[in-house]
């Protein structure tokens, strides 16, 4: 089912306040899941040199599907040239959501940019619903939109990352993305770093995508961000790079527990590259 509902316009962006992506969906009567989450962009207006990045996330009015949260695909911007651009419009995010559609609720969809842009982009969000019962329940939770290092191989600023108490039993991915412009014949990318003073856990360090050079039509064809995840998620996903997160962590007695986040770069830039990460885990 797509939001908005049929024959209505797409929810319109330029900026980093949250919209809503339609009014909501009642589920069908015979759904007692989401098993997936598509994400639908239409780039207008595309007349300066910028990126275009941010989240989507989903929530219902009980309460218990959200937090859910994932990046929108990625764009560059060429000035006045749609041509000089090739992206990753659409993306498919596999999901394990509970609903009940026996009762009245219903679900939303919300994005936002991490930056204000000159374009206004239209959003669309389809969601799969199922008639049989989720195998378990999804969260995923996001940073804020924090600065690397212009300098390779140093720290950036650090982003945690927090699991609610009660609802997570074991950590199942991670993803990320980088999305600042360079402002000269460069690229930015690196990788993140992940530390957590839970027991057993292992520093994970995972890659970014690359941010294309900053200089006329000498741009880097695509960017995608990057998940970390199993293979039963891996499959599923469109859209997006992914390197393999086999083994899913657990979280003792389900207690709130902290991820540490920075971000290195592989070359000194001229701008610290900015970027989000989140985490994904099984409640």
């Amino acid at each position: 089912m797509r939001l908005p509902a049929d024959d209505a316009a797409g929810s319109n962006t330029n900026d980093t306040t949250e919209v809503q992506i339609g009014s909501g969906i009642t589920p069908p009567s015979w759904a007692k899941s989401i098993d997936a989450l598509h994400v639908h962009l239409i780039y207008l207006a595309l007349t300066t040199t910028e990126t275009v990045a941010g989240y989507v996330r989903l929530a219902n009015d009980g309460g218990w599907i959200d937090p859910l949260s994932f990046p929108l695909p990625l764009v560059t911007a060429l000035t006045g040239a749609i041509a000089t651009h090739i992206v990753e419009d659409q993306v498919t995010i596999p999901v394990s959501c509970a609903v009940d559609g026996s009762k009245s609720d219903t679900v939303r969809a919300y994005a936002g940019l991490d930056e204000t842009t000159s374009g206004v982009h239209t959003i669309q969000a389809y969601l799969h619903f199922s008639s049989e019962s989720p195998p378990y329940r999804m969260h995923a939770e996001k940073t804020l939109a924090t600065a690397g290092s212009a300098t390779a191989n140093t720290k950036g600023t650090v982003a945690t990352l927090t699991t609610l108490a009660d609802r997570c039993s074991e950590v199942i991915g991670f993803w990320n993305y980088i999305y600042s412009y360079p402002t000269a014949a460069q690229t930015c990318g690196g990788y993140i770093s992940i530390e957590s003073s839970a027991t057993d856990w292992q520093k994970q360090e995972i890659p970014t995508n690359t941010c294309p050079s900053g200089l006329g039509t000498a741009v880097h064809p695509i960017t995608k961000p990057v998940f970390a995840v199993p293979e039963y998620l891996a499959k599923w996903l469109s859209g997006y790079s992914v390197v393999p997160f086999k083994q899913a962590f657990r979280i003792p007695n389900k207690a709130a527990t902290a991820f540490k986040v920075a971000s290195y770069m592989d070359g000194t830039n001229t701008v610290a590259p900015q970027g989000r990460t989140g985490i994904i885990y099984k409640e």
